[in-house]
């Protein structure tokens, strides 16, 4: 059976590396479980990006080196609900997402930290702002 090489990057950093199969073990390898990989990293990344707007907002309004106790507060709610979105591989980001699962109270508190913390986000983490971005540009398309 004839081997194929490819230049992939690592899972691991920004390095790059060769890496030697068979075609129909690359394409399993590569292609199993990608939407559930996808999902995962999408969610963790949404869930990092929610944790960095917490960060910046209650630095800024609260002074606090760590998170307030409230702030801590409304970062555990927002990972339970975007861990635990029942739209799973579909899910849209949440501001265009047509079932409003947060609590008034707690939804009406992450829009005032979105509001402060987005515009601020490209200056403080960049890639994650981007990133967010795109996935909203994506689900919309």
């Amino acid at each position: 059976m004839t081997s194929y090489d490819f230049f992939a990057m690592s899972d691991v950093g920004p390095s790059y590396t060769w890496i030697s199969c068979d075609f129909l073990s690359c394409l399993s390898s590569s292609f199993k479980n990608y939407g559930t990989e996808f999902m995962n990293k999408r969610i963790d990344r949404e869930t990092k990006t929610i944790h960095k707007m917490i960060e910046i907002y209650c630095r800024d309004h609260h002074r606090e080196n760590n998170l307030c106790a409230d702030c801590q507060q409304l970062l555990d709610y927002a990972e339970k609900r975007t861990k635990s979105c029942r739209f799973g591989k579909e899910k849209p980001v949440c501001a265009d997402c047509p079932v409003h699962c947060y609590k008034p109270e707690m939804r009406k508190r992450i829009r005032e930290v979105m509001r402060y913390a987005g515009p601020r986000m490209i200056y403080h983490h960049p890639l994650l702002a981007i990133r967010h971005l795109l996935d909203k540009r994506m689900k919309a398309a």
